[in-house]
């Protein structure tokens, strides 16, 4: 086409208004740009080759798209793939083995549901198993005697009264008031006055030996006034052994001192013994009661117990408490510790102050006299009707002492023997009534461990899920890698075709 005869177009602009002639005048057509038939037309061409490159870029990505799929389903390890994607089969094979993929995925997810529930139900289950070691740390020994207030130290009246009424169970409150007096009750210690007339360690613990070897008992032995009376513990870790038998153990002569001690409550009477571990809070109500004229022959077998701590239920709907941190009144946790120290919060809080067992506990005063008789008696009474409330949960890692008693009476065959180590030549009915020799010994070098597994542990749900991804879809964790691969192939050349179109785009 000549370009002399190309038509030409004004495009209109703006009516610009002149303010001194008031009237509107046409621009010029030579300040007016011209556009042409030919640039309209090539600009819808290039219009329409963009739209067509874009479409054929995307038919590009998807072809390569399914190229890749199918050739991560002709070598990828996951059964059946290659048949659903198999471009020279019938469509109805395909769509089949789509379907029977689907059901055996639908499978798969069933039964790892169900092995996942398992897995969280934290069933336990116990195991037994037995260990001899070649040496033995030998328990704590506890030994606690309810008479332990020497009748000739008590001189005084007053005090005797005191004594003898605020250790019965139920005193006689209108006889201390006019015997005593409300004063004299009120400024009472009671601890002082226990431990002022008090029998000794050498009036209780003639003597001591370890494996036939005499001993200082002071050495050995902490005493402390508690519920049952005067008790003796023997210090931690205090003996170790690699021999059994009743000559390899701990013997213990004691006196009762029946002729010459006030006597307690009827509840209270006796001498109690007990083996426990030596971080443990002794539980006294739990001793046996040994009676005097008599040896006993206390063999000891050592059981340990671990529990699984928390989710695991270890007692049926309750948990154990996985710690060995300290409390408030001892350097390690047990259910006799927790009990004592929820029992003396119950009565700090109901009485404002704490019995003369536990005047060591943090922030309460003691009791006097009269409000040990007054009030804490029959808030202990209170305490053990709720005592449940306390929610002290068992360890998960206890080591009980299993012991066996067995007596005979004195004077026996040994009876000489232990007359000349305590240098007593008391009447044989004097001794009868207050001689009491324990012999504590390893009975075995076996040692009983108790332990709760997990019915089925993490490693099981791994395997059953495995077993059961192969049998479903014939898969394995490397399949997993394969789809994984799939997806970051895909991905970095979606990336890079994206990378290379923003380079070719002018500017």
């Amino acid at each position: 086409m000549d370009i002399s005869q190309q038509k030409t177009y004004k495009l209109p602009n703006d009516e610009q208004q002149s303010e001194g002639a008031g009237s509107h005048e046409m621009i010029e057509s030579s300040q007016v740009p011209e556009v042409s038939d030919a640039d309209l037309h090539g600009n819808e061409v290039r219009e329409e080759a963009k739209v067509c490159e874009t479409a054929e870029r995307k038919q590009s990505q998807l072809d390569r798209f399914w190229d890749t799929l199918h050739e991560w389903a002709d070598i990828t390890t996951l059964h059946g793939t290659r048949f659903v994607f198999d471009r020279n089969s019938y469509v109805v094979r395909r769509a089949t083995w789509f379907v029977i993929m689907i059901c055996f995925v639908f499978v798969l997810i069933w039964n790892g549901q169900a092995q996942v529930n398992r897995y969280f139900e934290y069933r336990p289950l116990t195991v037994q198993t037995m260990k001899v070691h070649e040496k033995l740390l030998f328990p704590s020994v506890t030994i606690c005697n309810s008479r332990f207030i020497r009748n000739d130290s008590v001189t005084n009246d007053t005090e005797r009264i005191t004594i003898e009424q605020v250790l019965q169970v139920v005193p006689n409150k209108t006889l201390l008031l006019t015997e005593v007096g409300e004063t004299i009750l009120k400024t009472t210690r009671f601890s002082s006055l226990m431990m002022k007339h008090t029998t000794k360690l050498d009036d209780f613990i003639l003597t001591c030996s370890w494996k036939g070897l005499p001993l200082n008992c002071s050495e050995y032995f902490i005493g402390r006034l508690a519920e049952n009376g005067l008790c003796y513990t023997t210090t931690e870790g205090s003996f170790e052994t690699s021999v059994v038998g009743d000559r390899y153990g701990l013997e213990i002569v004691l006196w009762s001192g029946q002729d010459i001690a006030i006597g307690a409550g009827d509840e209270n009477y006796g001498t109690k013994v007990l083996v426990h571990e030596s971080t443990d809070e002794p539980n006294m109500e739990s001793a046996s009661i040994i009676g005097p004229g008599v040896m006993h022959y206390i063999p000891v077998t050592a059981h340990v117990f671990d529990y699984l701590p928390y989710p695991v239920a270890a007692f049926g709907g309750q948990y154990c408490i996985d710690t060995t941190a300290d409390t408030e009144l001892h350097s390690h946790y047990s259910i006799t510790g927790c009990y004592r120290e929820c029992r003396q919060k119950f009565i700090l809080e109901h009485c404002g102050c704490v019995s003369h067992v536990d005047k060591d506990y943090k922030g309460g005063k003691e009791c006097s006299a009269y409000e040990i008789m007054d009030c804490y008696q029959p808030t202990l009474v209170s305490f053990m009707s709720q005592v449940e409330q306390c929610h002290c949960a068992t360890p998960c890692h206890i080591t009980k002492y299993q012991t066996r008693l067995s007596s005979t009476f004195l004077p026996d065959s040994a009876y000489k023997t232990v007359q000349k180590k305590i240098q007593i030549n008391d009447p044989i009915e004097t001794l009868r009534e207050n001689l009491i020799i324990l012999k504590l010994f390893y009975e075995s070098k076996e040692v009983t461990y108790i332990e709760q597994v997990l019915e089925f542990t993490f490693e099981d749900l791994w395997a059953s899920f495995g077993g059961y991804l192969g049998i479903a879809v014939g898969a394995s964790l490397l399949t997993f890698v394969e789809i994984l691969d799939l997806i970051v192939m895909n991905v970095y050349h979606h990336l890079k075709r994206i990378r290379n179109i923003v380079r070719e785009e002018p500017t």
